[in-house]
């Protein structure tokens, strides 16, 4: 039972990492159409000066509305593809994690989750398990937002967007990693002299 309680919390987890990773996308699509459109209106404010400029303006304008319509209607019809992508990637989640427990079988006598045997000796060694967890959760997104570019689910430019956030984020994770144990191996040194 705590087995099942640790998977399903590792999907949860897992689950919660894309859809942060999603929402993080809508986000940023979201801005960088509200950036368009605001650049747009300026140029049309822009073009209003003189009559030729006038009919131009329309002309572009209209052309531009549209291309944004489309673009709203594809981003809206993406919102369902990267739903069911999630969802795909959640079934993959449980037929591997059912194949690894076939294959490892109850390694343990006493049915104990191997996360227990996993004790911090202090609060440094704690720190850097959850910032090894959050690392590995980190190169997990980067993995999926590679794969929803892949499928054609995002386009380049917004995985490229992403994964550089998420690559940003993993490197100062690392670094707070390296960090903590500089500090743990000082601590050590000092303790044997």
């Amino acid at each position: 039972k705590e087995i099942e309680e640790a998977k399903l919390r590792q999907q949860r987890e897992e689950l919660q990492a894309t859809e942060r990773v999603r929402s993080l996308l809508q986000g940023r699509l979201s801005d960088s159409l509200r950036r368009k459109f605001q650049s747009l209106s300026n140029e049309v404010e822009e073009s209003f000066c003189d009559s030729a400029a006038i009919d131009r303006g329309r002309h572009t304008s209209e052309n531009q509305i549209e291309e944004l319509i489309c673009l709203k209607a594809d981003l809206m019809a993406r919102d369902t593809e990267v739903d069911t992508y999630i969802g795909d990637a959640g079934s993959w989640i449980l037929r591997k994690e059912a194949k690894r427990s076939a294959i490892l079988g109850n390694s343990n006598s006493n049915g104990t989750p191997a996360e227990e045997y996993v004790v911090s000796q202090d609060v440094r060694c704690h720190q850097v398990l959850q910032l090894a967890a959050e690392d590995a959760a980190i190169s997990d997104c980067i993995y999926f937002v590679s794969r929803a570019c892949i499928v054609h689910s995002i386009d380049a430019a917004a995985m490229l967007k992403a994964v550089r956030a998420l690559a940003k984020k993993q490197f100062h994770v690392r670094q707070h990693i390296r960090k903590v144990n500089e500090a743990l191996e000082r601590d050590i040194r000092d303790h044997q002299i």
